[in-house]
């Protein structure tokens, strides 16, 4: 892999030297290739083998605080030409933004970044065929594992290696190999009346050895499908709520997105100007540490070359910091975090959700101390699956610390948030009314004052589908400018 990373280490450094020359006054470029495997199988019938390889390219260009982004996977000669073309030719007719530039080019990373054995070569290795045998493996011990299982949406394994390699005309150059191997079984029980439940399970890793076994994989994928057997609804309620660890794993995900620069300039997170406050229980500390060895969105530098390093999010329930790339750091008066992603945009790596600290007597903090686990003759919530919105999940009950049936009803008390949720849609309803305006008056004007006002009205919608829709009707007639948002 050593040699492939070079290669493509020589590749980036060539297409920013064209771009350099061409008058380009940044030229970042990355070079990617992978190679992946998956297959699938179904009641220890193969479905699908599939594997296949790719090499691709993409560079970055600044002139006069304009920016172009493009990619390629012709990597011929005339290709890369027309590459570098398209990249300069597209940087010209950008619009300027008095924020755009590189990373500070004395926080750019010299060299000396951590191994941390993101690469495993037996992830490549492993064959068509090893991998058909795994998941049947996975798949036959979910079947036999409870004769309630009656059939199977099937199992399915995946391997993926690749190399990365980096180049910015500010004087950086790296790169790194990673690996990756997942295992998922989907088994199906039967319900009362014919009802039909899926639960799956699933292991991944970096590393091939540090899978678990196909065999504990699909018994613990049975395990999850038959706690849903037996649904009831279960009365509104004030109880106990264990979260899955996927359900966890979920929430950790949405909190990330709402710390994230892009969303706190644009105003579209809740924790807009939080910063420092109270956002979470004292016994919550979140940490984005991109240095874990073999971690799953662990990086030895990111995106703008830039070392990578432990971010401290929330501590003790207080917002500590936001995730910050370069450009949204200059829009927030701020330092970056190293947190960028490659291709723009910010990007967490591995966030994890640390325990509190053990005092000087060695005595768990008080609010642990004064709690206790669910043992027998508890009663709870367990929640098993999570929704982009908090206030929904699957939740199963858990009665006299066991698991009991699981409720049919999800949501249990949306009613308290409805007030809120209610001026929510009105706000979203006086925003939208407000673009309209601004759109008919942009109907009467000029086709330049016209196009620009109308640009200027679809950026500052902070709602993907509210763009989008602004987007569409700028096009039309005037008259349909009057036409009514959806909903």
């Amino acid at each position: 892999m050593d040699d492939e990373i070079k290669a493509l280490t020589e590749l980036a450094a060539d297409v920013v030297d064209r771009a350099r020359k061409g008058g380009a006054d940044v030229a970042e470029a990355v070079a990617r290739s992978s190679n992946n495997l998956s297959v699938e199988v179904r009641l220890g019938e193969p479905e699908l083998v599939q594997e296949a390889g790719s090499r691709g390219l993409s560079m970055r260009v600044i002139k006069e605080r304009r920016v172009a982004v493009t990619s390629t996977s012709d990597l011929t000669p005339r290709g890369l030409d027309r590459f570098v073309k398209d990249a300069l030719e597209l940087v010209d007719i950008s619009q300027e933004d008095p924020f755009a530039g590189p990373a500070d080019p004395d926080l750019i990373a010299k060299g000396g970044w951590p191994e941390l054995d993101l690469y495993d070569p037996a992830c490549g290795e492993v064959t068509a065929a090893q991998a058909l045998e795994l998941s049947k493996r996975g798949e036959d011990a979910a079947r036999a594992a409870d004769a309630r299982i009656i059939n199977s949406d099937g199992a399915s394994f995946a391997r993926g290696a690749s190399a990365f390699a980096m180049v910015l005309s500010g004087g950086f150059r790296g790169g790194y190999a990673g690996s990756y191997a997942q295992l998922v079984v989907t088994p199906v029980a039967e319900d009362e009346g014919g009802k039909k439940q899926r639960g799956f399970h699933y292991t991944a890793r970096r590393h091939l050895s540090e899978l678990d076994s196909p065999e504990s994989v699909g018994q613990e994928a049975t395990r999850r499908t038959l706690r849903k057997l037996g649904a009831r609804k279960v009365p509104t309620c004030e109880a106990a709520v264990i979260f899955d660890p996927d359900v966890a794993r979920a929430i950790l995900g949405t909190l990330a997105s709402s710390v994230m620069s892009t969303s706190i300039w644009r105003k579209s997170s809740y924790l807009v100007g939080r910063e420092g406050t109270r956002v979470a229980s004292d016994l919550v500390t979140i940490v984005d540490d991109p240095l874990i060895p073999r971690g799953s969105g662990s990086r030895p530098f990111d995106g703008e070359g830039l070392l990578a390093r432990r971010n401290v999010v929330v501590e003790g329930g207080i917002l500590k910091t936001y995730l910050c790339d370069s450009y949204g750091a200059r829009k927030l008066g701020r330092a970056s975090t190293a947190s960028a992603a490659r291709g723009g945009g910010v990007g967490p790596s591995t966030t994890q959700l640390h325990p509190p600290a053990l005092g000087d007597q060695g005595r768990r903090h008080p609010r642990l101390h004064q709690a206790r686990p669910l043992r027998h003759g508890d009663e709870g919530l367990r929640l098993q699956r999570h929704h982009r919105r908090l206030l929904q999940g699957r939740v199963g009950l858990l009665d006299r610390g066991r698991q009991a049936r699981p409720p049919r009803q999800r949501g249990h008390h949306l009613a308290q948030h409805r007030p809120a949720l209610a001026a929510h849609r009105r706000r979203r309803r006086r925003s939208r009314s407000a673009h309209l305006d601004r759109l008919a008056h942009a109907a009467r004007l000029g086709d330049d004052h016209r196009r620009e006002l109308i640009r200027s009205v679809i950026l500052e919608s902070q709602n993907e589908r509210g763009r989008a829709w602004l987007s569409s009707i700028s096009a039309r007639r005037p008259s349909s400018l009057f036409s009514q948002p959806p909903r």
